[in-house]
């Protein structure tokens, strides 16, 4: 297996896609099946949207810009018809609030690369459609690099539009749950705000998790398994929304499970990323594919540590595959710099950490 150029997950993922999509309800726990959008329309839009996300395209093409404005735009179509259904302010809009805020985080992912496929005209039409700005060749320039006077600035606020619109999205969530009397939930929703708030470096994220410990004590949560979750890091932000601190846990182990040496306490859980252009962004892979996905992957294990506030610091590739070039070392290494983790709390603090190792996977292709 080899990296072929800055290529994004082959056709070969797509049965596992869309194996996975097809088999999800877009429910949350308890939602009676009379009570679902549209079964067919649903499934066939959750089904577009991990193809569109995966690149996983019919003809084997890579993922291209604007596959991924289509996958958006559907986001945006199932969210609204569920608000439709369910109103606004109905505890089962959780999951439909969370997709949007993920492709928003993707949103601002893209933004963030300077590979050169991503043109100015898919770029300028992302930016419209999804941003609600307008941003035309002054603003950016003429090219993927966006070399001219001031446009780094315009091409930042956009990011900075898409990260808080994906954070409005929680406060969102833990104002429903709020209101439906369900602090547990309204608990793990203010995590994934404070989440964000640490991938932007902004806003009040400690406390935001020392509020969400304090609601999970109102809700009976036995404090050695509050101190289960806190007490180790977390590489954020989490593939998917967790209504219950139990279910969060469950996530946290499946993906420590799936890491080398697990009897290692300092080996972190791997890392797939989504696409070697935008490598610092999540792969959108259900955690029972990540298996069956690890042969698309080149890996590379890294040695580093955590600051505080859950910033990477000093990378090291510590160990690569025959194919692992110069070139992608560097890439890896530049991209785990970019990674951030919710560190590891005591006393509703972060905790600084040395010595972690973790395998990160960058999409590659099979030869």
């Amino acid at each position: 297996m080899t990296i072929s150029g800055y290529k994004t997950l082959p056709a070969a993922l797509a049965a596992i896609v869309m194996s996975a999509a097809c088999s999800l309800t877009w429910t949350t726990p308890g939602l009676a099946a009379d009570e679902r959008l549209s079964d067919v329309s649903r499934q066939e839009k959750a089904a577009q949207i991990f193809t569109y996300l995966t690149g996983a395209t019919p003809d084997g093409s890579p993922q291209s810009i604007p596959d991924y404005l289509k996958a958006s735009k559907l986001v945006d179509q199932l969210e609204y018809a569920a608000a439709d259904q369910y109103g606004e302010n109905d505890p089962k809009m959780a999951p439909w609030l969370y997709l949007t805020a993920m492709d928003r985080y993707r949103l601002a992912g893209i933004l963030a690369s300077d590979d050169e496929r991503v043109s100015y005209h898919e770029l300028r039409k992302m930016a419209n459609e999804g941003g609600g700005k307008k941003l035309t060749a002054p603003n950016i320039g003429t090219n993927s690099y966006w070399t001219q006077a001031g446009s780094a600035r315009s091409v930042r606020d956009l990011r900075k539009t898409f990260m808080k619109e994906a954070t409005r999205k929680f406060t969102e969530m833990a104002e429903i749950f709020e209101n439906a009397g369900n602090p547990e939930a309204q608990a793990m929703a203010l995590i994934y705000r404070a989440d964000f708030q640490l991938l932007q470096d902004w806003g009040t994220p400690f406390a935001n998790y020392r509020q969400a410990q304090e609601l999970m004590r109102q809700a009976g949560i036995p404090e050695v398994r509050i101190e289960a979750f806190f007490g180790r890091p977390q590489l954020i932000p989490v593939n998917r929304f967790y209504l219950t601190l139990e279910e969060a846990i469950e996530n946290q182990e499946a993906e420590l499970a799936a890491r080398l040496h697990a009897d290692d306490p300092a080996r972190q859980a791997p890392y797939f990323a989504w696409d070697a252009s935008v490598p610092t962004v999540r792969a959108p892979l259900p955690i029972e594919s990540l298996n069956a996905a690890r042969e698309t992957f080149e890996p590379f294990d890294l040695r580093f540590r955590l600051s505080a506030k859950g910033d990477v610091r000093a990378v090291n590739v510590v160990a690569a595959t025959d194919s692992g070039t110069e070139q992608f070392r560097n890439l890896v290494r530049e991209a785990a710099y970019d990674l951030h983790f919710r560190p590891a709390l005591e006393n509703g603090r972060g905790q600084p950490q040395s010595g972690l190792h973790m395998r990160f996977h960058l999409p590659g292709e099979v030869k």
